[in-house]
């Protein structure tokens, strides 16, 4: 009995805690939305670099970052903007933008609980084609939405470490 206590204790010490850091949305679709400008996708790794999370916590900040997206999502169609959520891609499908087909479920799932009944581009969302739409609509709105002056595109840049 007291070598399963001294087990678990041990197991206990070696667990990290939840780093402190905090999601912003508004920040979150800024960022996206300069990346959305220079037309190019970021991966969840660099997501959360840009929040200085570190990249050793990627396992305790997982479910954290989807459940984010997906409220940017949410904030995105409050506010009439492209769903910018759809930019962060897995970091090896960077270069197409492309996103695993669970990837793609989720966000259909979310696009629907978020979107409403309205008939939109986001209703194709089933698989790869519909998700390069909307990353399209993304790249092509994006010039047409503008960034607070508070915010600009080289401070965005220049947050994400290498």
């Amino acid at each position: 009995m007291n070598k399963k206590m001294n087990r678990r204790s041990a197991f206990r010490k070696k667990l990290r805690p939840l780093p402190e850091f905090k999601y912003d949305i508004e920040t979150s679709v800024k960022f996206l939305l300069s990346c959305a400008k220079q037309r190019k996708f970021i991966s969840f790794i660099e997501f959360n670099r840009f929040y200085k999370i570190p990249d050793q916590d990627w396992p305790l900040v997982y479910p954290l970052l989807y459940r984010h997206l997906n409220l940017v999502l949410k904030y995105c169609f409050e506010n009439n903007y492209p769903p910018l959520s759809v930019l962060v891609v897995a970091r090896d499908m960077k270069q197409s933008g492309e996103m695993t087909q669970r990837q793609i479920t989720r966000l259909s799932k979310a696009l629907s609980k978020y979107q409403g009944k309205s008939s939109s581009p986001t209703d194709e969302v089933r698989d790869m084609n519909g998700l390069h739409k909307l990353q399209n609509l993304c790249f092509e709105s994006a010039p047409n939405i503008t960034i607070s002056k508070k915010y600009n595109i080289k401070q965005f840049n220049e947050n994400i470490r290498p």
